[in-house]
């Protein structure tokens, strides 16, 4: 298995364990996982109520299947994309990585979450660092 492959497959599955996490949080002995996760993302600290509205559960559940689907896309990408278009694998997980990344980061700022995109730019690396595993450095020209 390539170095590509093997950076794709695990830093899915890493970004798909965030997702399942997210969307246990629906159950009530879970709560506390988003609750941990918002005194994170808004700013300052300590300023989000213990309690979670109505909606939540929904948006939990939409994010954690959206993330799990998101990791899981990743994993693929290295178990059956890179094998045969490494090339191909490397700029789809580039732009998905930077596709989210700018949509969820601004709308985390628009939210009022601002420390959110800080938390984003675990997963952009994970992806980013994944897509450029293997790859051989560019040659400069003279």
């Amino acid at each position: 298995m390539s170095q590509l492959e093997i950076a794709l497959r695990r830093n899915g599955v890493i970004i798909a364990g965030f997702g399942v996490i997210f969307a246990l949080a629906v159950i009530p002995a879970f709560h506390s996982i988003l609750w941990y996760f918002a005194q994170l993302a808004y700013w300052p600290l300590s300023t989000v109520p213990q309690g979670l509205a109505a909606p939540a559960g929904l948006f939990l559940a939409i994010g954690g299947g959206l993330t799990t689907g998101f990791g899981v896309g990743i994993w693929a990408l290295g178990t059956h994309v890179a094998p045969v278009a490494p090339d191909a694998a490397r700029r789809c997980a580039t732009l998905m990585a930077w596709g989210w990344f700018s949509v969820d980061s601004t709308a985390s700022v628009l939210a009022g979450a601002p420390m959110n995109v800080v938390l984003n730019l675990i997963f952009l690396f994970l992806i980013l660092q994944a897509a450029r595993a293997g790859s051989k450095p560019a040659q400069a020209t003279a």
